[in-house]
């Protein structure tokens, strides 16, 4: 995985661009750790606000998270699973990797 980039954004903005930064290897492992114990679904996803917090996205070459209210979308040329993230474990292990001020401004909607 050396040199690969893992970029974690914050979709918290409209009309502004959201803040985003890179996650570390150790955090990248710690986040597919969770992800691959958590348990498929075919629960629908709600939509999301047009304004306001509306989860992470994780993106690593193409691969894709989309993390939020409990439930995680994984897209990669031609293939998306839908799991659940159990007391939005995935979306609080995002949070704590994002820094300090953008902590405390999404920490309630967790």
């Amino acid at each position: 995985m050396s040199g690969e980039k893992i970029k974690c954004v914050l979709q918290i903005f409209s009309g502004r661009k959201n803040p985003e930064w890179m996650l570390t290897k150790t955090q990248f492992d710690h986040f597919t750790e969770i992800w691959s114990k958590a348990n498929e679904t075919n629960q629908n996803l709600k939509a999301y606000p047009a304004l306001g917090y509306a989860g992470f996205i994780v993106q690593k070459a193409t691969q894709h998270w989309r993390v939020y209210n409990g439930l995680v979308i994984f897209q990669e040329t031609g293939i998306t699973i839908l799991k659940t993230d159990e007391d939005k474990l995935l979306e609080k292990m995002l949070l704590r990797t994002a820094p300090s001020e953008l902590q405390e401004l999404v920490q309630k909607q967790l």
